[in-house]
């Protein structure tokens, strides 16, 4: 990942620690002493069986690009393709 300014771990699994699923856990922890690590977020996706669609793809590297231009990671925990509260 040398060079990388933004990465996405997609986790397919919850963790147990509610700061993200377990291979964004390991990959956080083996960046953790590089003196320029990339800017990193965590995207939970196909729980219950959803499908992971090209566009939510083609959304996770749009926020990518914009992290890698501004800084700026906004929530680093998210999930993906979960029904919002009341439908």
């Amino acid at each position: 990942m040398a060079g990388t300014k933004a990465v996405a771990v997609m986790d397919k699994s919850e963790g147990f620690s509610a700061n993200g699923g377990p291979l964004f856990a390991e990959t956080r922890s083996a960046l953790y002493d590089l003196k320029n690590r990339p800017y990193l977020i965590n995207i939970v996706y196909g729980l219950g069986g959803r499908d992971l669609k090209t566009g939510d793809v083609e959304n996770v590297f749009v926020r990518l690009s914009r992290i890698a231009a501004t800084g700026e990671t906004g929530p680093v925990y998210v999930h993906m393709g979960q029904r919002e509260r009341g439908r």
